[in-house]
């Protein structure tokens, strides 16, 4: 055996072992792409609510603390929604759910926390985030932390195509009572 020659029998394994992880590598890049990237909203996996669940029984049973606000279509049509909110002295918890269709394409769900009207110089807007899908077929969307934005007492769901800082097109808007 001399060294940088190939003796003729191991030529068909190496080969083999190439096609053999080319083949792998390829069907997980064609999964990945028919599962993750093409999918609309309503196909992929749907997100499983945490914080939601536990507001909801908590404002069905009257847990003093727990607000509740209920979302109207500003187009006049019957889209619907419920935010529900707790403040403790160091908790801020609030979940958003909805009764919508499927964004168009290249577009998103997003809620917002807001104080004013848009027209205002002082307006305040505070993104919750991006609106998931749960197994239902709502949308939802949840946040807890530390920092209380109790003075922030609208509720916006709107539907985007950029993911910034500004609402783009308004879907649904309602109220949480205000607690500074």
């Amino acid at each position: 055996m001399s060294f940088g020659v190939m003796e003729d029998d191991a030529k068909p394994t190496i080969i083999g072992a190439l096609l053999t992880l080319l083949l792998i590598v390829s069907f997980f890049y064609l999964w990945y792409r028919a599962n993750i990237i093409v999918k609309s909203p309503s196909q992929q996996i749907p997100s499983v609510p945490i914080l939601l669940p536990v507001l909801q029984a908590s404002a069905e049973a009257k847990v003093n603390g727990v607000d509740t606000g209920k979302l109207s279509d500003v187009s006049g049509g019957d889209k619907t929604g419920i935010a529900y909110r707790r403040i403790s002295q160091d908790l801020f918890q609030v979940a958003v759910v909805a009764d919508l269709p499927d964004p168009p394409a290249r577009s998103f769900y997003q809620a917002w926390l807001a104080q004013g009207s848009p027209k205002d110089a002082n307006y305040t807007v505070f993104s919750l985030g991006e609106m998931k899908r749960d197994e239902s077929g709502k949308w939802f969307v949840e946040l807890q932390s530390n920092q209380n934005r109790g003075n922030l007492w609208q509720v916006h769901i709107t539907e985007e195509k950029a993911a910034d800082d500004s609402p783009e097109k308004y879907i649904l808007s309602g109220k949480l009572p205000v607690r500074l």
